[in-house]
């Protein structure tokens, strides 16, 4: 389980990491983004907001997608 630094540089290190887990062009349903990050942290709505807050993620109309 990793836990989620509270300090900015260390957090953004660790949501890269876990953005690898997705494969960049596939789409993902919010339940198939929350079962990778479960992986990592039971804190998933704080992991999910934070790859979409540092653009690491995309959300559009409930569908996440890895961005580039």
């Amino acid at each position: 389980m990793v836990s989620i630094p509270a300090q900015l540089k260390k957090r953004q290190i660790i949501l890269e990491q876990i953005a690898r887990e997705f494969e960049p062009g596939r789409d993902y349903s919010e339940r198939d983004v929350n079962l990778v990050l479960l992986d990592f942290n039971d804190d998933i709505a704080t992991l999910r907001r934070g790859l979409v807050e540092h653009k690491l993620m995309r959300r559009e109309q409930g569908i996440y997608r890895r961005t580039a």
